[in-house]
């Protein structure tokens, strides 16, 4: 965790800005401390992660218990690149370039990983940031996000990327702080909170052509039954509608709705779904696509 992050926080509750307290430091980066707010909030720096004190989702990438029983974070991303189809990770691989050509062409010096979970994009993005720039990841997970931390350390101990668990919903980030935001299939799992944290990405974000939001989503075919089987699970736990978020049309109406100004869909590319027993969807035997929506405040 770094002090120009620090600066650009504010209190989830009362919105002012945050101090820090340091019990020690590697070089720049805080490693262990305490972020203090005016009206009485405090929250634990750890491992060079701050925690605001979230849960990981119920019922989706419940890392820690997921590593615990596999043994290892190498071992979880092993057996992921193991069981999902090449032709997703294919076409994941080309939308995570897509990202990469944005990056090196506006040259952003603040950018905001939305659900970094497993650290996909991360891992990509690392080499290709400009020279000034700092990365911040967030995610639910306050485990997932030490082990990206360790990953990256090991990787590119040079690089500037600070951590911080907290909730998409109440983003702890004074308004207009970042040059660039991305996620990797991130506001896809969030379910019924997909317009609040929407509306939170949009706050944070920038004004400006030169600023955007790069959301890179599974698309789907409205009347498909990877479709009826996304609504079939959302209904069952109360959620109603969220499925269309995972279609062309429908992504881009939340969007939106969340009041971004300019919205384009680029598709990186299409294919037939094959056996995945990881994932809900898609469906084996559908078409699906993997888009990139670019949005401006």
């Amino acid at each position: 965790m770094y002090q120009e992050v620090i600066d650009l926080l504010e209190c989830p509750d009362c919105k002012k800005s945050l101090s820090t307290t340091e019990i020690f430091k590697e070089g720049d980066e805080i490693i262990k401390g305490r972020v203090i707010c005016e009206c009485g909030k405090e929250w634990e720096i750890d491992s060079g992660v701050l925690n605001l004190g979230v849960d990981e989702q119920e019922d989706v990438n419940r890392w820690s218990e997921i590593i615990e029983k596999l043994g290892s974070f190498e071992k979880l991303n092993e057996m992921i690149k193991e069981k999902t189809p090449a032709n997703q990770m294919e076409l994941g691989k080309k939308s995570i370039y897509r990202i990469i050509e944005e990056i090196k062409e506006t040259k952003p010096r603040y950018i905001l990983d939305i659900a970094t979970g497993r650290g996909r994009l991360l891992e990509n993005l690392i080499d290709y940031l400009p020279t000034n720039a700092h990365l911040v990841c967030t995610d639910l997970s306050l485990f997932v996000l030490k082990q990206d931390r360790q990953s990256i350390k090991k990787s590119h101990p040079k690089s500037k990327v600070s951590f911080i668990a907290c909730d998409v919903k109440e983003l702890p980030f004074a308004n207009r702080s970042f040059d660039t935001i991305v996620t990797f299939h991130g506001v896809t799992n969030m379910r019924e909170v997909i317009p609040k944290a929407l509306e939170e990405i949009k706050r944070v974000l920038k004004e400006g052509k030169e600023h955007k939001f790069l959301d890179i989503s599974l698309l789907l075919k409205p009347d498909s039954e990877s479709i009826k089987t996304l609504k079939e699970h959302y209904n069952e736990r109360g959620v109603i509608g969220i499925e269309d978020f995972m279609t062309e049309k429908g992504i881009v109406k939340f969007h939106e709705k969340a009041g971004f100004s300019e919205i384009k869909m680029e598709k990186v590319g299409d294919s037939i779904a094959r056996e995945n027993e990881l994932d809900l969807v898609p469906v084996e035997g559908d078409w699906f696509s993997i888009g990139i929506i670019y949005a401006i405040k």
